[in-house]
């Protein structure tokens, strides 16, 4: 059985830490505390040990958190909004190059429009 077996000191240490966390809760008293300490460091196995705190309720073990998970239906309007936001920008940058070729084109149309002067030619 499990109360015949040796503690080792972190077991000893563990029950200490117990004892302490009831007497800061109001569960033991100082005098009972000291008395248990001294019990709990000279103990030899688990049964001992479980006898200093067999009066104590037991400690609540701590909920660890799940992680969010991020499923399909949250995921599709996060890539939407994304994508319309890749989209706005990409239309704003084919205007942007719509009206700058516009302008260049008609900066060409407009040197190739203008009069045609011809060269003067000396000839000796």
């Amino acid at each position: 059985m499990r109360a015949d077996w040796r503690a080792s000191d972190a077991d000893r240490d563990a029950t200490a830490e117990r004892l302490r966390a009831a007497h800061g809760e109001g569960r033991l008293d100082t005098a009972e505390l000291e008395d248990r300490l001294g019990r709990c460091y000279a103990a030899k196995t688990y049964g001992d040990l479980d006898a200093l705190v067999a009066d104590l309720p037991r400690p609540r073990a701590e909920r660890r958190r799940q992680p969010v998970r991020i499923g399909p239906a949250r995921l599709v309007p996060i890539l939407l909004l994304v994508a319309l936001a890749v989209a706005w920008h990409a239309a704003w940058l084919a205007w942007l190059i719509v009206v700058l070729a516009i302008v260049r084109g008609r900066r060409r149309m407009a040197r190739s429009c203008a009069p045609v002067v011809p060269r003067r030619r000396d000839f000796v």
